[in-house]
């Protein structure tokens, strides 16, 4: 695997991560998708999720290359 293939794969993360954040949690209300509380909770806990699989993709991947 090349390093400009590991960028691209690490950006096309990064890319859906931040398309599912602006989704979930838009900064105009009028968007909002109606979650309950317990959903709300699940959300964040899985955006943190990602955020820390991306971490590790970083800790793997960039670091070496």
């Amino acid at each position: 695997m090349t390093t400009e293939n590991i960028q691209k794969f690490k950006a096309l993360i990064q890319e859906g991560i931040d398309f599912r954040e602006r989704v979930l949690f838009p900064t105009n209300p009028l968007f909002e998708i109606s979650q309950s509380v317990l959903d709300q909770e699940v959300t964040r806990k899985e955006q943190a999720l990602l955020k820390c699989l991306l971490l590790q993709f970083d800790k793997m991947f960039v670091e070496e290359a």
